[in-house]
């Protein structure tokens, strides 16, 4: 069966049979297409499709918009990729009776030469601390990274789904 390209002021083609000749269909866009008497059919462009399907594939908004999501999720998951190499090691905190234990069980000449051994560390509180802040806002930022990459890929979902149903 032959079949024809009728156009819509939004620049998109519907494809129409002669037997949908004199009735009203709609375009991809929701605008009401009135179809041309048979006469009228003539005068429209015939539309070759490949495989019979009746349907021309046209990309329309969502399916940018699905593809823009997907972009996104892809960039998302390069940035936490790259972050996650970078997240500083953990810092081993010792609590006040681990370093007291320690203490007690030794002779005075083993808390000494602890205490020689730790002085520089308790000089280093304050370097510790802000490592362990590093650590924590890499990893926070890899989560949001993976969040938004997650929400990326169900916009893009949601985006190609909303056009599956159409008015007949």
């Amino acid at each position: 069966m032959s079949s024809f390209l009728l156009p819509c002021v939004c620049g998109r083609q519907t494809v129409v049979t002669p037997s949908q000749a004199g009735q009203a269909v709609r375009c991809e866009c929701g605008a009401p297409l009135e179809v041309p008497t048979l006469r009228g059919l003539r005068e429209l462009a015939p539309a070759t499709v490949a495989g019979g399907s009746g349907r021309v594939r046209v990309w329309g908004n969502r399916h940018r918009v699905a593809l823009a999501l997907v972009l996104f999720a892809v960039v998302c998951l390069a940035g936490a990729g790259y972050l996650v190499p970078r997240v500083p090691p953990p810092v081993e905190v010792y609590t006040q009776q681990q370093i007291l234990d320690h203490f007690e069980s030794g002779t005075p000449a083993q808390v000494m030469g602890a205490y020689l051994e730790l002085r520089p560390e308790l000089d280093a509180a304050t370097w510790r601390t802000d490592q362990q802040r590093a650590r924590k806002f890499v990893l926070s930022e890899i989560a949001v990274l993976l969040a938004a990459s997650c929400l990326g890929l169900v916009g893009a979902i949601m985006a190609l789904r909303s056009g599956r149903h159409r008015a007949r």
